[in-house]
């Protein structure tokens, strides 16, 4: 499982609409508008997140560092009122448990007046957190 469709699995178990964007031809890998692999629509506000989903490592996170609000696209794509997040996937073995899936999410958004919002949160993805800046019961229909 690729860590685009692990995000767009793990969201759409948290009631988001979430859809793999990214296209792989022939050997090269193209990414929506060159900077998101899924996206994520709220049917109920209309709220749209683009994620950027790939492996913690070093390689990688040098790779995608330049990928924040200074970057314009994304400065672009969040000046139209939606969110941009870094899914960063990690498989961590706590001592004495089973290996499992830790995402640490990273968001950038842009409050009204045009001021940044950064977030970042660490929870894994084990937890059942709520990631949506809507809040919805698991399982309830927009």
């Amino acid at each position: 499982m690729t860590t685009a469709s692990r995000s767009a699995a793990y969201h759409r178990k948290r009631g988001w609409m979430a859809q793999v964007v990214e296209a792989w031809r022939g050997p090269k890998r193209y990414d929506l508008f060159g900077i998101g692999d899924v996206l994520l629509l709220d049917l109920a506000t209309g709220h749209k997140v683009l994620i950027q989903a790939y492996m913690d490592t070093r390689a990688e996170r040098l790779k995608h560092a330049g990928m924040d609000l200074s970057h314009p696209t994304v400065r672009a794509w969040c000046l139209g009122g939606d969110t941009f997040v870094h899914d960063v996937w990690k498989r961590v073995k706590p001592r004495g448990k089973r290996m499992r899936w830790v995402c640490r999410r990273t968001s950038f958004s842009l409050w009204s007046t045009g001021k940044p919002c950064v977030s970042v949160d660490t929870e894994p993805a084990a937890g059942g957190e709520q990631i949506s800046p809507h809040p919805r019961a698991p399982g309830s229909r927009p």
